[in-house]
């Protein structure tokens, strides 16, 4: 959702404990119910089939701090 005042993004990628981590954070209104938001589009819910079925692995998703989303998995 658009913020008047703009947002960020930022985007991390790092290796621990032999696994590589992605994370995507934003600044904007984040979510209330994420526990819907794989059924609200095509986008994530098919990167969610995808990781689970070629990795075992799924998405995560976190309130961003002071506000927005963060959206990160491992493999």
């Amino acid at each position: 959702s658009g913020l008047v005042e703009g947002g960020e993004l930022d985007i991390s990628i790092f290796r621990k404990d032999g696994k590589l981590f992605f994370r995507v954070s934003d600044t904007g209104v984040g979510v209330a119910d994420k526990s819907k938001l794989l059924e609200k589009g095509v986008g994530l819910s098919n990167t969610q089939i995808r990781l689970q079925k070629m990795y075992q692995t799924g998405l995560q998703f976190n309130d961003n701090q002071p506000k927005g989303l963060t959206v990160q998995f491992a493999l």
